[in-house]
């Protein structure tokens, strides 16, 4: 619960089609019940949606913020966010992010039907995929349709670049560079030494802020980009 202490939601700004906007318009109807799924295949992969969930992680705490402390009366929680590690390892570690307990770090080493359905256990709502190519599907029609009538929303975004067609844009405080730079020391075959990989100078604006991209998918999208990790079909 570290980042209670240094972020707020005033920190971060948003933008959809160029104009302001909010969390609740990324994410409608965006409340503490959500379940955030991060699903990654890169090495530092959620780097490029850090400053969007660690948004979404500030809004869940302002429903308990007046409780939240680690005293005896006081309320310890985690929001229920997962990060889904394709492949056969974590890609890093998400501790410094308030991704936490560890559990929640979930490697994926089958098929696209074994994470769909790591998804669906979990109640996912909101679900954040690293850039892909789409992939034709081959889900069980159980995992598909749990995925679709519960999932609210949807989203791409890139690693260290802005996705193509990118429909909404986040910037935020400096100290989510220091907590990507910790969580990089932090994790295997990686180290802050890497940081320009993933946050390169194009990312920069005019005001010096880090600036991420994203753009909106259709459930039938984001499926189909789901499955291009792994051995599937032929792209479509």
């Amino acid at each position: 619960m570290h980042t209670t202490q240094t972020l707020k939601s005033s920190d971060f700004a948003f933008y959809l089609n160029g104009n302001s906007s909010s969390i609740q318009e990324v994410f409608p109807n965006f409340n503490y019940r959500d379940r955030i799924g991060i699903v990654v295949h890169t090495s530092g992969g959620s780097i490029g949606a850090s400053t969007l969930y660690m948004a979404a992680i500030t809004n869940f705490y302002n429903y308990f913020r007046s409780k939240l402390g680690n005293e005896n009366e006081k309320l310890r929680i985690y929001p229920d966010y997962y990060v889904f590690h394709v492949g056969n390892k974590k890609h890093m570690d998400h501790f410094w992010m308030d991704i936490y307990p560890s559990h929640k770090e979930v490697i994926v080493k089958g098929d696209s039907n074994e994470l769909l359905n790591a998804i669906n256990d979990r109640g996912i709502t909101r679900l954040l995929i690293e850039q892909a190519p789409k992939k034709s599907k081959d889900y069980t029609s159980e995992a598909y349709n749990s995925a679709v009538y519960r999932i609210d929303t949807a989203v791409m975004f890139s690693r260290s670049s802005s996705p193509y067609n990118f429909t909404g844009q986040v910037t935020g405080p400096p100290i989510i560079e220091k907590y990507i730079k910790d969580s990089l020391n932090r994790t295997d075959d990686l180290d802050e030494s890497m940081y320009s990989i993933f946050r390169p100078s194009s990312l920069i604006d005019e005001n010096g802020k880090i600036v991420e991209s994203f753009r909106h998918l259709t459930m039938e999208e984001a499926l189909r980009m789901l499955a291009s990790p792994f051995k599937n079909p032929s792209q479509i």
